[in-house]
């Protein structure tokens, strides 16, 4: 009698133990389901956090390609001005309100691309015109229309002339 009592509760604790085993596994595939679904979520909401700042930091790209023209006209008329002599507060407030204009662009992260005396690059200059000349090859000698960067991607590159050895 007591070894069939012994047998049966020895059945009785082997299927408790595997129980027991079968709902710890269960246990920790849920931690670990839980642990990838944190890491899952984390991972989307820095991804969510980058995408948000890219936009952020683009968002005027659209504004800034049609504003750029305008820019571009103040300073013709502002060169023309100073090359014909025209009254001199007519071109002081004429280069303020350019100087009001780039400033505000560049509070939003836009930078003109200037540059005269520099090396050509092909990924921020488009060159339209090669000069013979005794400067050094490649150089930049003359800008016909600014470049603009808007947090340093390429908005519009400058038209620029370049020199080459004679």
């Amino acid at each position: 009698m007591f070894n069939k009592n012994f047998i049966k509760e020895q059945k009785i604790t082997d299927n408790l133990k595997l129980r027991i085993f079968n709902i710890e596994i269960k246990l920790e595939d849920s931690k670990n389901k839980a642990l990838k679904a944190i890491t899952d979520t984390k991972n989307y909401i820095r991804r969510a956090d980058k995408e948000i700042e890219k936009t952020r930091k683009f968002a005027i790209e659209k504004f800034l390609k049609e504003l750029i023209p305008i820019i571009d006209g103040l300073e013709k008329a502002f060169e023309l001005m100073k090359k014909e002599k025209i009254n001199n507060s007519h071109i002081e407030g004429l280069k303020m309100t350019l100087n009001m204009q780039l400033n505000l662009i560049k509070k939003f992260g836009v930078n003109q691309i200037n540059p005269i005396g520099k090396i050509f690059n092909p990924l921020c200059h488009e060159a339209v015109a090669t000069v013979k000349s005794l400067n050094n090859n490649n150089t930049i000698i003359d800008v016909l229309q600014k470049g603009y960067l808007l947090n340093d991607r390429l908005v519009r590159p400058a038209l620029v002339i370049v020199s080459k050895n004679k």
